[in-house]
C-alpha cells in the first residue's frame, strides 16, 4: 500500500545538489508531501535559487530546532 507522510526533512546542502534533485523528484512525481529543506551550511546562490523554485510547500532549516519546530507544525495540521 501506499504511505502517507506528514512531512519529510531532506539535507538541502548534500554534495551536487542531490537533495534538491530529490526534492525535484518528488514533485515531478506528483508527490506533493511538505518538504523541511535542511541546510546545515549557507547555501550557494544556485541552490538557494532552485529551492524557492520548486512547488509545493517548501520550508527552509537552518537549525535542529527549526527542524522540530516544523515537523510538529506539519504533524498537527488536519
Amino acid at each position: 500500500g501506499e504511505e502517507e507522510f506528514d512531512c519529510i526533512v531532506v539535507n538541502a546542502a548534500l554534495p551536487r545538489g542531490a537533495g534538491l534533485a530529490m526534492i525535484e523528484g518528488m514533485r515531478k512525481e506528483g508527490i506533493a508531501t511538505p518538504v523541511i529543506a535542511y541546510a546545515h551550511r549557507d547555501l550557494t546562490e544556485q541552490e538557494e535559487e532552485r529551492l524557492r523554485s520548486l512547488p509545493g510547500p517548501v520550508k527552509k532549516a537552518l537549525s535542529s530546532h527549526e527542524i522540530l519546530d516544523l515537523c510538529t507544525l506539519y504533524l498537527h495540521q488536519d
